[in-house]
């Protein structure tokens, strides 16, 4: 239980990095259990798998449009996701340097998405790809996107590497791209490839809109906040009595920070005198103590 309550605090007081990379490792965990227990009950682990993963047939796609945002949370293997969170973290840090986490969110979807879609319009003209078909998982194409975000913006920003030493951001980023270009002359994994290629291309559209003063991210930052105002609506449209409940619940949530409040005022004031407070302590003893009368 108290690991549990541990892995809730980091998620809720964490940053937005951290909150990624914890969704990450959650639905890998949650995916991994499911399989164990399909296969020891000799169940069939494919069903939710095709359903959460990016197909490349169009037509697949169009009834599944939901696998462009759950593909990147999906990863198949543990180095596969140690890999994609490792690099995540590491650009990231950097990332947050710079942006906001709003960005980071922001250009972890887009660069998903776009990679995404390149995914399926590959298969759809290449001539090595339409007679074949691919389900598409893993969080690489919006990890290239934050990693070529960073590293345009910062070409110049210098990390040092194990036995190499300071290399600039950007020829490391380069040096990824140009494997994913070198990848897509064998059979393995081409549309993958592909996928990262379109999340740097976002990176990098990102990065410079950004030097000119245009976020690439707004447009679907505003639609995450709406998502979110709709999930506080729902949770307000429930029941008469539950609704009683849940605005009770948050006024003794307000009572009782107001009251650990003044307690350290009160404990201040004990330790220092009144003349310590300032005057928005002073305020708001005023102010509570009028309450109380």
């Amino acid at each position: 239980m108290d690991i549990w309550q541990n892995i809730k605090y980091q998620f809720n007081t964490g940053n937005m990095l951290m909150k990624i990379i914890l969704i990450n490792i959650f639905v890998f965990v949650v995916a991994g259990l499911l399989k164990v227990v399909c296969y020891l009950f000799q169940f069939s682990a494919l069903s939710w798998e095709v359903i959460l993963s990016l197909p490349s047939d169009w037509e697949l796609f169009f009834v599944r449009p939901w696998t462009v945002f759950t593909y990147m949370f999906l990863h198949d293997g543990v180095w596969h996701i140690l890999f994609n969170m490792l690099m995540l973290y590491w650009f990231g840090q950097m990332f947050l340097l710079r942006f906001s986490e709003r960005h980071l969110l922001g250009l972890y979807l887009q660069g998903g998405i776009a990679g995404g879609l390149l995914f399926v319009l590959a298969y759809t003209f290449l001539p090595v790809l339409t007679t074949k078909f691919g389900m598409l998982q893993g969080a690489s194409a919006a990890v290239m996107a934050v990693a070529f975000g960073v590293s345009v913006y910062a070409p110049k920003q210098q990390v040092r590497l194990f036995l190499i030493g300071n290399v600039q951001l950007v020829y490391i980023a380069l040096a990824m791209l140009l494997i994913d270009l070198l990848s897509l002359g064998s059979e393995r994994n081409i549309g993958g490839h592909i996928a990262h290629i379109g999340g740097a291309g976002v990176g990098y559209l990102f990065a410079k809109l950004m030097l000119k003063g245009i976020d690439l991210t707004a447009w679907i930052n505003r639609i995450a906040d709406r998502i979110v105002d709709t999930s506080d609506w729902l949770r307000s449209s429930r029941s008469p009595k539950m609704r009683v409940k849940h605005r009770q619940s948050e006024h003794n949530e307000r009572k009782n920070s107001e009251s650990d409040a003044i307690d350290a005022i009160l404990d201040k004031v004990k330790q220092s005198g009144y003349q310590s407070l300032s005057q928005s302590e002073k305020k708001r003893l005023f102010d509570a103590s009028n309450q109380k009368k």
